[in-house]
């Protein structure tokens, strides 16, 4: 699925273009120090390998989260996955590191 892979010394990030299919809501909640956070989850669409779909969060530790995505939009998403544990079953979370506008390809034009 992704496109790219970029190896830093803790986590392994991946690049993925596509559409943002729905937004799945959103999660907000305070910090013990009282610090506002919202997570926001949605599902995005590849144009590549048959339109693989994906869910991926997006994180703020510092309040609401200010550039929301749309329905439709076109993105390149960089993510990494992790993997928790919860009473004693494994699930993974897909991440979101970088959200950009996708790239032109002018190889071909």
């Amino acid at each position: 699925m992704s496109e790219e892979r970029k190896h830093t010394s803790a986590a392994l990030y991946h690049t993925i273009t596509g559409k943002i299919l729905a937004d799945l809501g959103k999660t907000t909640g305070t910090t013990k120090k009282g610090t506002d956070w919202e997570k926001r989850e949605y599902l995005i669409e590849t144009n590549k390998y048959y339109g693989t779909k994906m869910k991926f969060a997006v994180n703020s530790f510092d309040g609401p989260i200010m550039n929301l995505l749309q329905v439709n939009q076109e993105i390149e998403l960089t993510f990494t996955v992790e993997a928790r544990e919860y009473k004693g079953n494994w699930f993974n979370e897909v991440k979101a590191y970088r959200i950009d506008e996708p790239k032109i390809n002018t190889e071909n034009t």
